[in-house]
């Protein structure tokens, strides 16, 4: 019993770990991608205009990112041609996806979305904490006890705010793209805002917190009885 308990808990640990460590992979590889090109924008534009105001770099570097998503607006479906590497030809594909990077934009609307990524993360740092913190009273035969409780909700709130700090961010930088970017053959929406699973593992986490908030008062419940 306890052999598969320490397995379970393991096992657990390891998939959480590479899909956290997966997330984070991709966050870190898009910002240095983001560092390194705005970087090479704010060289050059040193080079060229040494004298060169706030305003002037802004209007003539593309330093705003934005992702979307593409809904064919006509009922057609627009196909693209991309090279096929394998058979060394080209192939038809279609772009469901899609990123603009755009020469304009809100500076103050860019820097909400930074503190709702950086709140984000915090959050998301945080829910990591308090779930190893659970696991690890689980694999002590730690299980009805108030602590757990505590750190199931902490954890369900962390994942919960991530949720909405993700949504909220992606609908604000959709307000800004849509601004000064459209597509005349295809309509665009926001970038997965409900493709987020933090969610379902908030909501996941407080009803198991519930459920051994009733497993404890049972026990207390038997315990007086007896």
């Amino acid at each position: 019993m306890k052999n598969r308990l320490n397995a379970f808990c393991v096992l657990i640990v390891l998939v959480f770990t590479l899909v956290v460590g997966y997330q984070l992979k991709d966050t870190f590889c898009s910002f240095i991608a983001g560092f390194n090109e705005g970087y090479s924008h704010s060289t050059n534009e040193t080079k060229n205009h040494e004298k060169s105001s706030m305003p002037d770099f802004v209007s003539k570097s593309k330093l705003f990112v934005h992702p979307f998503e593409i809904v064919p607006s006509t009922g057609h479906i627009k196909y693209d041609k991309i090279k096929n590497a394998k058979l060394n030809r080209d192939d038809d594909y279609v772009l469901s996806v899609g990123m603009v990077f755009l020469d304009r934009g809100s500076i103050i609307l860019q820097m909400s979305l930074m503190f709702l990524n950086l709140i984000s993360y915090f959050f998301y740092v945080w829910s990591v904490v308090y779930f190893f913190r659970f696991i690890r009273n689980i694999n002590r035969n730690i299980i009805f006890d108030k602590r757990n409780i505590i750190q199931l909700r902490k954890l369900g709130w962390g994942f919960v705010i991530v949720f909405f700090t993700t949504f909220i961010a992606s609908y604000l930088d959709f307000y800004d793209m849509t601004k000064y970017f459209s597509l005349s053959y295809a309509e665009i929406k926001p970038y997965h805002p409900f493709a987020s699973t933090e969610i379902f593992i908030g909501l996941t986490a407080f009803l198991f917190a519930e459920v051994f908030s009733i497993g404890i008062k049972m026990r207390e419940e038997q315990e007086l009885t007896i």
